[in-house]
């Protein structure tokens, strides 16, 4: 059995997050698709709702359950709006 940290994959910045919707779009495997994506909203070029609308035109593999938003953020309405995205699941708000 592999460690749990081997099932981990982080993408820490936006050209991260870009590269990380790129590579969702190609790849359409069970095995290379994570079940759950951390997403902050506030980031540079491209922030969490922007993510997100690119995230939901990719048809994903069931194993994908969905993205969980762990933020300081969530101001202006943007947590009403994320929460209307079907993909996310969870809005945690870091104290």
């Amino acid at each position: 059995m592999s460690d749990f940290a081997d099932l981990v994959t982080t993408a820490s910045s936006a050209k991260s997050g870009m590269e990380l919707i790129k590579n969702l779009t190609k790849l359409g495997q069970e095995s290379l698709t994570p079940a759950y994506i951390l997403l902050d909203i506030d980031m540079p070029l491209m922030d969490g709702l922007q993510f997100l609308k690119q995230l939901e035109k990719i048809d994903l593999p069931s194993t994908f359950k969905g993205v969980v938003v762990v933020s300081a953020g969530g101001h202006n309405g943007q947590k009403e709006e994320l929460l209307s995205s079907p993909k996310l699941k969870k809005f945690v708000k870091k104290p």
